[in-house]
């Protein structure tokens, strides 16, 4: 039975985490990182997306972000990992997905949720 669709408000901004499968390092070097910004900032402008913060972890991620339309997020999104899901695998001469299960996706409904958020994210890497 496949998974309900995803719906997002537009205007209401998320925090989006997403691991590596069996939580494997999806980021091997600087120059990884800097072509997965490269491709979310692409992504992301080009959906409606607007990222206002980010941290790249060896074997995952966070972004938080706002939707600017309902399908923002999701187009993105899908754009971005297959966008680096293809980089990696030709840089590491390696097939198949990179990312384990969907990611997860957590509403920011208050001012006060989306700066904590925002500095835990900051946060994060240390």
């Amino acid at each position: 039975m496949s998974r309900p669709p995803r719906t997002y408000i537009e205007g209401l901004s998320v925090h989006v985490m997403h691991r590596g499968i069996n939580r494997v390092q999806i980021f091997d070097d600087d120059d990884d990182h800097r072509v997965f910004l490269r491709i979310v900032q692409y992504c992301a402008r080009r959906e409606g997306l607007d990222v206002h913060g980010y941290a790249l972890m060896d074997n995952h991620y966070h972004l938080q972000a706002t939707p600017r339309h309902a399908l923002a997020l999701t187009r993105a999104m899908r754009r971005i990992h297959g966008g680096y899901t293809r980089y990696y695998n030709r840089r590491h001469d390696r097939t198949g997905t990179i990312w384990g299960c969907r990611p997860r996706v957590v509403l920011i409904e208050e001012d006060r949720q989306w700066m904590t958020c925002l500095r835990y994210i900051d946060q994060n890497p240390v």
